[in-house]
């Protein structure tokens, strides 16, 4: 319930009350594709760990979803800052899977 402040007569009719919040958190954005289901409530992101030979193997990862605006997810779980997330294409990968790095900046966190 709310209670609106004002000198000017209030008319009784039906609208629309928007409302938006600001919350300061740490996290990462990701694309919306890079999620996929987890347990719990929670969600999960296939990260690639980068090995010596020029592969990287893929890991889970999981997520709690923060915020969604448009393509884009605000999450915080067990990333660190240098993670390489896999943005597409995660239902042809599975966690141990090694894979060749190629343009992998473009969705570190």
């Amino acid at each position: 319930m709310f209670e609106v402040e004002t000198d000017a007569p209030v008319y009784l009719a039906a609208g629309t009350l928007s409302v938006q919040t600001a919350l300061t958190q740490s996290g990462y954005a990701v694309p919306l594709s890079a999620l996929q289901d987890g347990v719990r409530g929670l969600w999960t992101v296939l990260l690639l760990e980068p090995e010596t030979d020029g592969f990287a193997s893929a890991r889970a990862a999981a997520v709690e979803v923060l915020q969604i605006e448009g393509d884009t997810a605000y999450v915080r779980g067990t990333l660190t800052g240098d993670a390489l997330i896999v943005p597409h294409g995660t239902h042809r990968l599975v966690p141990g899977d090694r894979v060749q790095l190629a343009e992998a900046d473009k969705w570190k966190p």
